[in-house]
């Protein structure tokens, strides 16, 4: 079995003014699957249910661009972002079993979502220039884990007795971070860069 990877992108560049201008582009994209599921109990045996090609791999993205040059020494940018991955299943499969197949008890799907907005300013101010950037990142995921041949899980849940157990895994993590530096424009050899960094992680 598997299905067949495609790609789509695409891009559009607006002039909303003379000083204002924007960019949108997005695409979607799909990595076809190829290992098929069969649900089976944690002693092995088959439900009934099953599934084909379960670790095809989805993804979709856009981004928003936008651009003002107030004047000829000063311009600013923003940006936002968001992507997203989402998979039925895992690439693992039962060795033996005919083609590619899994039997588990447990179908493993996982998720990635993330955002990212920026913004920009960039001052001339004769003897240099002055940029800022400021930037926020927010990303989450999720997997579900089969635990079921989990030994320790297994005797802790029921005293021995094959179980089935999927244990979800989710993370986080978000980032705020700005710079913002003089770079010098002087007469001469000698030059210099300031600046100031902050960022703040959480997970």
């Amino acid at each position: 079995s598997g299905e067949i990877n495609y790609e789509m992108e695409g891009m559009l560049n607006i002039p909303i003014s003379e000083k204002v201008a924007m960019r949108v582009s997005g695409y979607h994209e799909n990595n076809g699957g190829f290992i098929d599921y069969v649900d089976v109990t944690p002693a092995g045996t088959p439900t009934g249910f099953s599934d084909k090609d379960v670790n095809d791999e989805v993804a979709t993205g856009a981004r928003v661009d936008v651009a003002l040059y107030a004047s000829e020494n000063l311009s600013l940018r923003g940006s936002f972002s968001y992507d997203r991955r989402e998979v039925d299943g895992q690439d693992q499969f039962t060795v033996g079993a005919p083609g590619l197949t899994g039997f588990f008890p447990i179908l493993q799907p996982a998720d990635d979502e993330s955002y990212l907005a920026e913004f920009e300013v960039d001052w001339n101010i004769g003897s240099g220039s002055i940029i800022s950037t400021t930037s926020y990142y927010d990303q989450s995921s999720f997997v579900l884990n089969d635990q079921s041949n989990n030994a320790p899980l297994v005797f802790l849940t029921g005293g021995g007795n094959p179980l089935e157990i999927g244990t979800p895994n989710n993370s986080s993590h978000k980032e705020i971070t700005h710079e913002t530096r003089y770079v010098s424009a002087w007469e001469g050899p000698l030059q210099s860069i300031v600046g100031v960094f902050y960022t703040k992680r959480e997970e």
